[in-house]
């Protein structure tokens, strides 16, 4: 395997395409790389990866196109700081899947075709959580975890016009440290 040195975010880019031919081959995908651009954000907080293209408006996974739309995979930085190499080898299988997916049917999902594909090549769906939440929800009733959030959504703002699922009963928000 091509060996990139990964100590800034451009870095991590030029990682993702020295390592993909050699995870493309291991798992069989069928994933033209010359049509596959790779990228990393540092903006990205609660996605590791992914896998972005222009979809045909007749798309749909399992129907074959002839004219398969470039895609691009990001790569998330606060991710590979927090969950290191071996993870990140996994996401980037998981968006190599969407990679396949999409030139072979111009669109992508995580539906039963994606599932059975990830599961068939040991590709995991999701990864670890890398980013903590800015909010915790708990229930007044029981202290239970609702939700967690990381934006100061309407259930943040007006948590008082909502009810716990656990004891219907009234919603704490609590700031957490970062």
């Amino acid at each position: 395997m091509q060996s990139v040195a990964v100590t800034a975010p451009a870095d991590l880019a030029d990682w993702a395409a020295a390592i993909s031919p050699e995870l493309v081959a291991s798992d069989g995908l069928t994933v033209d790389l010359d049509a596959v651009a790779f990228e990393t954000s540092t903006r990205a907080k609660r996605r590791a990866g992914a896998c972005t293209y222009q979809r045909p408006s007749d798309a749909a996974v399992g129907t074959p196109i002839d004219d398969p739309p470039s895609v691009e995979i990001r790569l998330t930085w606060a991710a590979w700081e927090e969950l290191g190499v071996d993870a990140m080898r996994d996401v980037l299988r998981h968006e190599l899947l969407h990679a396949e997916q999409v030139q072979a049917y111009g669109t992508t999902t995580h539906g039963p075709a994606f599932e059975a594909r990830a599961d068939e090549l040991g590709v995991p769906l999701t990864c670890e959580r890398f980013a903590a939440p800015n909010y915790r929800l708990t229930c007044t009733a029981c202290d239970a975890v609702v939700a967690e959030r990381y934006r100061r959504s309407k259930l943040v703002s007006q948590s008082e016009k909502y009810r716990s699922s656990c004891c219907q009963a009234g919603i704490d928000v609590e700031t957490c440290q970062r």
